[in-house]
């Protein structure tokens, strides 16, 4: 469900409210939009071996957007940024802190503590 709601939020904030993803979203896309879709496949096929693609993507997921709200917060130029995209710029921000990065890295922090809880099936 938390990759379902982050991907469902994700396609609001670019395709209703109009922001245009930088390109460090476009690779927390990458990693999030397969992880809902390799779970439903993996409960229809009942492969018990998902957890583990879903850890690494959620993994990595974290990483970069990890790095992507350090630079927000800090105020800071990335090696990544190009002339026409700036990743230090903030589009949304709550109480100070809570950005559109910052809500990622909850969502995936969550996926990937959730995926040591889950035990695989012999």
């Amino acid at each position: 469900m938390i990759s379902f709601i982050g991907t469902i939020d994700s396609l609001f904030i670019s395709e209703i409210m109009k922001l245009v993803p930088c390109s460090l979203c476009w690779y927390q896309r990458i990693c999030l939009y397969p992880i809902f879709i390799m779970y439903i496949v993996s409960l229809i096929k009942k492969y018990s071996h998902a957890n583990e693609y879903i850890k690494y993507f959620s993994g990595i997921g974290l990483l970069i957007f990890s790095y992507q709200y350090t630079i927000q917060m800090t105020h800071t130029k990335s090696a990544f940024c190009h002339l026409y995209e700036d990743f230090s710029a903030v589009d949304f921000i709550f109480q100070k802190f809570i950005t559109i990065p910052f809500l990622a890295i909850l969502a995936f922090l969550l996926i990937f503590r959730l995926t040591f809880f889950v035990k695989n099936s012999k």
